[in-house]
Formats: structure tokens, sequence, C-alpha cells
């Protein structure tokens, strides 16, 4: 009895994409695509965050004004008639990179003199830059006042002017405590802050906020 060879099994056609098949695909491919660009997107933003970064932090900065102005308190805070107040100026200073918050730039004397009126002197002696402080004192039965110096004994007067030596060396101070221009802004007191060079007779600015 003779045999037939085993006939070959029929290969099966290829399965019809379906439409869901197609849509798996082509949501697939925007997936990988949106990654690769976000991965490409990271490494560029690194370096041009780190060169943009200055340009990309807010604005200033506690204790700024505008145009060099400087708020010093509310107008509240000073008294017609009361002792003249020692106010320190702070402003966030930005350096390259870094902001230093609340960096001490120095300090004002506050005197109110009327409802809309001050007199705002800098702390900074013209001697050499030490700040002076208001020292109390006496002259027969009335009592008196006035800023000194503790670095060197310069004298001034309440309002700022210079107090001749009565004894010993004369002040060595070369001028008058350094008046400020100030202004009243809504319910603020503001100031501009300017650092004059010590140890001449002369009021020349070295310095602004």
């Amino acid at each position: 009895m003779s045999s037939t060879p085993d006939e070959p099994s029929p290969v099966p056609a290829p399965a019809t994409p379906t439409q869901a098949d197609t849509d798996r695909r082509t949501a697939l491919g925007r997936i990988a695509l949106a990654a690769g660009c976000a991965l490409g997107a990271a490494a560029l933003v690194g370096p041009a965050g780190v060169a943009l970064s200055p340009l990309l932090r807010p604005a200033e900065p506690s204790g700024a004004a505008s145009d060099g102005w400087m708020r010093v308190a509310l107008l509240s805070r000073f008294v017609v008639g009361a002792l003249p107040a020692r106010v320190v100026l702070r402003k966030d200073v930005r350096d390259q990179w870094l902001v230093r918050r609340g960096e001490t730039l120095g300090a004002v004397l506050v005197e109110r003199l009327a409802e809309r009126d001050f007199r705002v002197l800098s702390s900074v002696c013209p001697h050499l830059g030490c700040t002076v402080v208001w020292q109390e004192g006496q002259a027969g039965a009335e009592p008196v006042g006035q800023w000194f110096c503790p670095c060197h004994k310069s004298a001034f007067a309440r309002d700022g002017a210079l107090v001749p030596a009565q004894s010993g060396p004369p002040n060595p101070s070369p001028r008058a405590l350094d008046p400020l221009d100030w202004r009243i802004a809504g319910a603020q007191l503001e100031v501009r802050w300017v650092r004059f060079q010590t140890g001449v007779s002369e009021r020349i600015a070295v310095g602004r906020s």
C-alpha cells in the first residue's frame, strides 16, 4: 500500500489591522514623540535657565519704593514734639545670582516738626563714618540733648548742626550731620538714602540706595 506524503498546512493570512489598533499605535507614537521633546527641552533649559535666572527672578524688594526712594515707616510712628527717632533702613539687595534679603543700608534720624513737616538726617558721623546716638543732657533747669558720636566724640545739635567743644579738643567732625530728602507717600514717610564722603567739609555723595 502506497503512502501519500503529508501536505503542508496552509499559512494563515495576516490579520487585517483594525481601527482600534491604528488608533493605539498613533497614540503611542505621539506619547513617544512628546517624551523625546520633553527630554530635549530639559537638556536645553538647564543651561539656559541658569543663564537667564537673574532675568526671571521677581523684581525687588522690601524697603524699596521707586526712583531711589525708600520707605522709612508709617507717619503715625512719629509724633510732633517727640524726641527724634532712629530708624534702620533695610532693602533686598541683588548681587549677580544672589538676593540678600533685608540687608541694612544705614539709619536715619527722623523728627516730626509739624503735621506735614519732618527733619531727616543721616546717622553717619561725617568725621569717620561711625553712627551717632542721642545723648540726654542738662543746661541749668532745662533738659537738653544732642547727637553724639561715641567713636571720636563729635557732637551735633538736635537739628544736626555742629556743637563747638566747650573744653578739650575741638569737635573733630568737619561738617554738620547730613540732611536727606524726604517725602510723604500716602501714609508712609519715604527718604532718598545717600551716603556722603567722610572726613571732608564738603557734602559729596558717594553712594545711593
